[in-house]
């Protein structure tokens, strides 16, 4: 007999099909240009044997960061994204403080509300959220500013029991490598993330030929979750994940990655010695925008609401984050004056959780 999951699976599997059959065909393609979008899944994979040599020495070229998409739920293939057409127009940079995470803690059970501190006092007090040996190394004098883009997925969803759908993160380096490793933070409306990704460790490789990038829950490794609405009734501002690649190098002898492969475990930073920040490379921050789909179709609709949720974060710049901290305190701001149950009788389980929480958890050992 079919189980509930495999049934789930089989459904994914074939919107997810019919998905990426439609947003590979040349109308589609056609059909984003309109909207100054390209398609973008050519997700290659670059193992050990391909290294360079020398590769402190060479020319930096900006535009070859470590890509990341979202992999959807039962399934190991990445999304395609969408993009703008080159690297010069969808790339921008912003203050780094200006770019604000959810709650972090070492523990990582706390409340997931945007922190009003900046990425760098982050990563200066990186010590603070976890356990990477790297302190005191992470920022260099380039880091005044990050590197900004945006992109977008359209997300299949397999309708669970609560109206919320799950997915993960690949991340593949770019064929022309420029740094053999990065540590990599995510930060979404469950909380902040942090993994160290290296070209060599072949333990965090998926399926999907890319490196697994998960959430970090209480030590535990799990999917992201969202909830399932349409694009049409979706908030950009509910609608994103900020993905940050700090590249780095390895310092003195080349490092024996330490990652344990141990089912549900998150990897351990503690034991990441001999890596220190590439000071040739900046920071790069992912803007992703995703939407969701239940049936596997996809609309001209689509493409110029995410078309104009990207236009509108370049346009923001260092005020995207800050807006986003605002629409998050006047949530909070009427949980205090209306109540709880007025507020979110029309939350989805996630975000009533997530607002019914104070912001007592604020590190404050500086």
């Amino acid at each position: 007999m079919t189980t509930q999951s495999e049934k789930e699976t089989r459904y994914l599997c074939s919107i997810f099909n019919g998905l990426t059959h439609i947003i590979r065909s040349p109308e589609f393609c056609e059909e984003c240009a309109k909207y100054n979008l390209v398609v973008f899944d050519n997700f290659q994979h670059v193992d050990k044997t391909q290294l360079p040599q020398g590769l402190t020495n060479r020319p930096v070229i900006l535009k070859d960061n470590w890509t990341f998409t979202i992999v959807a739920s039962g399934y190991v293939a990445p999304l395609p994204i969408l993009r703008r057409p080159s690297y010069t127009e969808n790339t921008w940079t912003v203050p780094i403080n200006s770019v604000l995470l959810h709650g972090v803690f070492k523990d990582m059970g706390w409340p997931s509300i945007p922190t009003t501190e900046g990425l760098g006092t982050f990563l200066q007090y990186i010590d603070c959220y976890s356990e990477f040996p790297g302190v005191g190394k992470i920022l260099v004098d380039l880091d005044n500013v990050v590197y900004v883009s945006a992109q977008s997925c359209i997300v299949p969803a397999c309708p669970k029991q609560n109206n919320q759908t799950d997915f993960h993160f690949q991340a593949f380096p770019h064929p022309r490598l420029q740094s053999e490793a990065i540590l990599s933070i995510v930060s979404t409306h469950e909380g902040t993330s942090i993994q160290l990704l290296d070209v060599e460790d072949d333990m965090q490789r998926s399926q999907g030929g890319g490196f697994c990038v998960l959430r970090n829950h209480r030590r535990e490794a799990r999917s992201f979750t969202s909830p399932i609405r349409s694009l049409e009734n979706s908030n950009l501002l509910e609608s994103f994940v900020t993905l940050i690649q700090i590249p780095l190098v390895y310092e003195g002898n080349r490092p024996k990655p330490a990652t344990i492969v141990r089912p549900g475990i998150f990897p351990e930073l503690a034991n990441k010695t001999g890596y220190r920040r590439d000071p040739r490379l900046p920071i790069h921050v992912t803007i992703q925008f995703y939407g969701m789909t239940v049936n596997g179709q996809t609309s001209s609709e689509h493409l110029s609401i995410l078309s104009n949720w990207m236009y509108a974060a370049q346009q923001a710049r260092e005020s995207f984050w800050e807006e986003w901290a605002s629409y998050w305190g006047r949530k909070m701001q009427e949980v205090q004056n209306n109540g709880w149950e007025r507020l979110t009788a029309s939350q989805p389980s996630d975000m009533r959780s997530l607002l019914k929480r104070d912001m007592s958890w604020m590190p404050t050992n500086r």
